[in-house]
């Protein structure tokens, strides 16, 4: 699963932690401990935007996005 994930940011560039789970059917900690091996090899990166509006109903979680910044696909 570890490729897929990170086949799957490379494809589609980005990706929130629930989008992630609900793809690969997997526990969000669990997934976030298989992005940190890519984010420790430098292909994918954690952010998050300071606001995503006013309305004050979203958690930060679901803000917090994860994109791809390889160039290739890497090892």
């Amino acid at each position: 699963m570890l490729t897929d994930i990170r086949d799957f940011l490379h494809h589609n560039q980005q990706a929130t932690l629930e989008q992630l789970s609900l793809k690969f059917n997997s526990q969000p900690s669990a997934i976030e401990g298989m992005l940190q091996v890519w984010i420790r090899k430098g292909l994918i990166a954690k952010a998050t935007p300071d606001k995503c509006g006013d309305c004050c109903k979203c958690d930060s979680a679901s803000k917090t996005y994860y994109y791809w910044k390889g160039a290739g696909k890497g090892k």
